[in-house]
């Protein structure tokens, strides 16, 4: 915020009207006054907002602020501590979502004038990884000599590409197996139209009908199942006759021949 004010040149009324220029007339700096104030509340949530209402002065709003977000109280420090040791990433949650919000943690106890190490930050971010990624966190702590908060940021970002285009890999080759399979089924479906539309031009040896061929014809097929025996599979006792046998196994008839 005050990098905002800093832009608009307005950071100086953060120090009230009578720290401002002596060459600014009293109502240009009650002018910039206001500007700064305004974009202050414009930059609050509505549940901070609520409580500095009442104040009509950039100055008197920004010590406030420091009131409610900054207090350096051993309650906060505490409770920003415990936010650091407690976070934890869930299985399945962007590593980036995960440091942003531990960057916003530390940039937190920073304010508070709490002071962490490099190597004990990068410790806790690598500790605070599912079990699942205990190898990379084991390699990350035990391949180093020294070991720095970028150090482990910018393995956690490496991961998850790297992660990513596994993942998007995997994804593609099971879309071309998929595919693969639908073309071998059309392949099938295409040879069996294209079996029956050449048996148009021909004549059914059994009827004289054209259009298909005996071994579709249907009078000869119902003639085949009116002579199938009850029993099915089970030759006729008399040698010397055919019998006809109907085998489910198949959409198609075994016809037996016995001597």
């Amino acid at each position: 915020m005050r990098a905002i004010l800093a832009q608009l040149d307005l950071d100086d009324a953060l120090l009230g009207i009578n720290t401002m220029p002596s060459s600014l007339s009293m109502e240009e700096k009650q002018r910039r006054d206001r500007k700064a104030l305004s974009q202050i509340q414009l930059h609050l949530s509505n549940q901070i907002l609520q409580y500095i209402l009442n104040e009509k002065i950039a100055a008197t709003l920004w010590l406030k602020l420091e009131q409610l977000c900054m207090m350096k109280s051993l309650t906060n420090k505490l409770h920003q501590k415990q936010r650091l040791y407690s976070h934890r990433i869930a299985e399945g949650t962007s590593l980036e979502e995960h440091i942003n919000v531990f960057k916003e943690i530390v940039s937190d106890l920073e304010a508070l004038e709490v002071k962490y190490e490099s190597e004990d930050l990068a410790l806790i971010l690598l500790c605070s990884l599912p079990p699942s990624d205990t190898p990379f966190r084991d390699t990350i702590l035990y391949s180093r000599e020294s070991l720095t908060l970028s150090v482990a940021y910018d393995s956690l970002i490496s991961k998850e590409k790297m992660d990513q285009i596994v993942t998007g890999t995997e994804t593609q080759a099971e879309g071309l197996v998929a595919r693969g399979r639908t073309q071998e089924r059309n392949f099938g479906s295409d040879n069996r139209g294209r079996s029956k539309s050449r048996n148009k031009s021909k004549t059914c040896n059994y009827c004289k009908k054209k259009g298909h061929i005996k071994s579709e014809c249907y009078k000869f097929q119902n003639k085949n199942k009116k002579a199938t025996p009850n029993h099915k599979g089970k030759q006729t006792e008399n040698t010397g006759e055919a019998s006809v046998a109907e085998d489910d196994i198949s959409d198609g008839k075994l016809l037996i021949v016995s001597d």
